[in-house]
């Protein structure tokens, strides 16, 4: 702050009242000639009550000493005017400074809330400076986040710069995203996606099931991975390890209990000829 102002802080010394005796004789006279006078008055507003102060104030600085001429408002005028600089154009803004250290998570707790840095940076001990708009953090006198200030507790600012490749990735899935892809996969397997989704209170809890199922096209195709999920969804094993389970031995391409029904059926149509009329 001192700096911002561009003045120098001389502190009293230990045990040493005398050092401040012109602070602490002006604390004595404000409350003598100020708040005394306030005792016994009523205000109902703030406003009212600061214009009573600044009208009190205005009589004690031009009231006359009693051993020297002048009163404060003269000598202000005569020596501390002069003297004064302008304010600087901002505003000086109180910054709080602690040491913090990066987590697995390549995030930085501060005041009950976390804030991203490069992930490059983990298990790093960094500065952390934070006012009551930003928070910014520094690694070996070099700034490396930035971020504004969160006041709810366990809330988490995260920037998408910050993050491995892999985790970026994850922050772009959305239902829409999962939806499209699953279209262009086959019906059956939109249908696997849109009951994953709709069977969590939160979409985002079904997202690494449909990311894990839509990655098996990488190792089987379109066609076999639609005939899986049509027989996990008949046969009720359609969780992501069942709809895996069938790909890999290869149940996607044997009929259905459904398809087994069907076929005897039309083996044992009345209008079919069994084997034995023909001999």
């Amino acid at each position: 702050m001192a700096s911002h102002f561009g003045v120098a802080i001389m502190p009293a010394r230990v045990r040493k009242p005398k050092d401040k005796a012109k602070a602490e004789g002006g604390v004595l006279l404000v409350t003598r000639w100020i708040l005394a006078c306030l005792r016994r008055e009523v205000f109902y507003t703030l406003a009212q009550l600061n214009q009573r102060i600044s009208a009190l104030l205005v009589r004690l600085n031009q009231k006359a000493f009693q051993k020297i001429p002048g009163s404060r408002a003269s000598q202000f005028e005569a020596l501390d005017r002069a003297a004064l600089k302008s304010l600087p154009r901002s505003p000086y803004i109180f910054m709080q400074i602690k040491t913090v250290k990066v987590h697995l998570d390549y995030h930085v707790e501060i005041e009950r809330n976390y804030y991203s840095v490069p992930y490059a940076l983990v298990k790093k001990s960094l500065q952390a400076h934070f006012s009551e708009g930003t928070v910014r953090l520094y690694h070996e006198g070099q700034c490396v986040a930035h971020h504004v200030r969160l006041f709810t507790p366990g809330k988490q600012s995260t920037d998408k710069e910050h993050m491995p490749a892999h985790h970026r990735a994850y922050m772009d899935w959305n239902p829409g995203k999962f939806k499209q892809r699953a279209q262009n996969a086959g019906p059956h397997v939109l249908d696997w996606v849109n009951q994953k989704l709709a069977s969590k209170a939160h979409p985002e809890q079904a997202y690494r099931s449909c990311a894990g199922l839509l990655s098996l096209v990488k190792t089987y195709n379109n066609e076999r991975l639609n005939a899986a999920c049509e027989r996990g969804l008949k046969t009720g094993a359609s969780t992501f390890k069942s709809i895996k389970a069938i790909l890999k031995n290869n149940l996607d391409q044997q009929p259905t209990e459904l398809q087994l029904d069907l076929l005897e059926q039309l083996t044992t149509h009345a209008n079919l000829r069994q084997p034995h009329e023909f001999h």
